[in-house]
């Protein structure tokens, strides 16, 4: 039995639904360094989640950098980052700002589909906005750090075509 089939069988024993395909993120993240294999399932096992522990997700196609702290993008706000890319590229001015953009996600599946875009990403949280600033970079998206739009440049004032926001839930006596 191959190392990947072991590493499965051992996650589908702890209950791990898609135990083949963490096990091949988790050899790939490993690169053929066995501690660091075994230091990744041991995470794994703990309970964190697989993306953070191999440090990105697949959005849209896109890879984006996640970690502690981070909230994974989920694959049912893909249908809110397509829908907003396809209205941004019909704007005659294209110009979006994406609240409480987390790791970025859908900033950079706007970005990403409409290069000429000017792209606005604000994040209150150090670390999701750590890594919004790493998926940012390649698409040139502007990352603002303030609650909400509270940071967003003034001259975008009456000019944004695109205003999203996937607003994390908290429950009202954590607020």
């Amino acid at each position: 039995m191959d190392l990947a089939a072991t590493l499965a069988d051992t996650l589908a024993a702890a209950g791990f639904l898609a135990a083949g395909e963490e096990a091949a993120l988790l050899t790939d993240a490993a690169a053929g360094d066995a501690d660091r294999l075994a230091a990744l399932l041991a995470r794994r096992l703990a309970g964190e989640p697989v993306e953070h522990v191999v440090g990105w997700t697949e959005f849209c196609g896109l890879r984006l950098v996640v970690g502690p702290g981070t909230f994974v993008p989920r694959q049912k706000t893909e249908g809110l980052a397509r829908r907003a890319a396809d209205l941004l590229a019909a704007a005659d001015d294209p110009v979006a700002v994406d609240l409480c953009s987390g790791v970025g996600a859908i900033a950079c599946v706007m970005a990403a589909h409409v290069p000429h875009a000017r792209v606005v990403a604000s994040e209150l949280d150090d670390a999701p906005r750590a890594c919004l600033r790493v998926n940012a970079a390649p698409y040139g998206i502007e990352v603002v750090a303030g609650d909400l739009d509270e940071h967003v440049p003034p001259e975008l004032r009456g000019r944004v075509a695109v205003l999203t926001a996937n607003a994390p839930y908290v429950p009202t006596g954590s607020i």
